[in-house]
Order: structure tokens, then sequence, then C-alpha cells
């Protein structure tokens, strides 16, 4: 394992840790100031925020298909050229897609906590799985499947190019 995968796993680790404790942090400062400050100006105007009802949308995917998909489709047109701009900037998407699911995940997890604590409901993650699958996907485009492995198969890399490419359209209509 390269010292950058393990870089990577230590980020993931990081801001899985940071998102899910702010959240929780964040979600009880919220009941905190919708009891306390309820008379004060903006604070009393704040909105009723339902962590339950967040979840839902917290786990769609749908755009991580679409930017997944794409991401193969790019990097698939990227072993057809020879730029190292382009392979730097496809494998720095993919380390930020990485650690943006990562978050989400960990926004997740801090909500299901703070409802667990507050009331006791248990949440359907059933959805979490196609999470878990799009962080599986890019951490590999991030670590093992980068472009330069690719690269180091010669001309064997345009038949790589050529599966990313007619791969990408099914992974945007198949999630």
């Amino acid at each position: 394992m390269s010292q950058d995968t393990i870089d990577l796993i230590k980020a993931m680790f990081a801001i899985f840790l940071a998102f899910a404790i702010s959240t929780v942090a964040m979600l009880y400062l919220l009941v905190g100031l919708q009891l306390a400050g309820g008379n004060l100006p903006i604070v009393g105007d704040l909105p009723s925020y339902q962590p339950g009802a967040a979840v839902p949308l917290l786990m769609d995917v749908r755009n991580l298909v679409t930017l997944g998909a794409t991401l193969v489709m790019g990097s698939g047109l990227a072993l057809i050229l020879t730029s190292m701009t382009v392979d730097m900037a496809i494998l720095i998407f993919a380390k930020a897609m990485t650690l943006l699911v990562t978050a989400q995940a960990a926004i997740i997890a801090g909500h299901w906590t703070y409802l667990r604590i507050t009331t006791g409901a248990e949440l359907g993650l059933t959805g979490i799985n196609l999470l878990g699958v799009a962080l599986l996907v890019f951490f590999l485009l991030a670590s093992v499947l980068r472009l330069g492995t690719f690269r180091a198969w010669g001309p064997y890399r345009f038949v790589a190019s050529a599966a990313m490419i007619l791969l990408a359209p099914i992974l945007l209509v198949s999630l």
C-alpha cells in the first residue's frame, strides 16, 4: 500500500470523526437555540428542523452516480491522451469525492447518533449500501485504479480506456 493511499485513509478517518461529531454537536446546539432563544431576533425565527426527515435526502446517491459515471468516462478519455495535468486533475477529483462521500456518511452517522440518544428511534438505513458502494468506487479510483496504473500497462491501456468509456453510460443509468 502506497503512502498516498495510507494518507487518504487517514484523511477519511479524520473527516468521518470530525463530521460525525460536528453533526451531533450542531443538532444539540440547534435544539438549545430553539429552546432558549425563542424570543431573540433571528434565533427565534429559526424554522423547525427534523433530523429524521433529513436522512433520506442525505442517502440520495443520484448525484454521486452522475459524478462517478462522469469520472469513469473522463478517466477513459484521459487514458487516450498523454497529459500528466489531466491525470493529476482526475486523481485530485477522485480523492475529493472519496472525502465528500466519507463526510456524507459521517453526517448520516451523526444524525443517527443524535436520534438514538434523544428519541431512541432507529433509522431505516437500507440506502446506506449505495453510499458504501459509491465510497468504495471513489476510493478505488483514487488509490488502486488510478490512471498511472493503467498507463503502466503500455498499449493495453487503450483496452482499459475503451472499457471505461463503455462502462460510464451503463453506470449512469444502472442506479
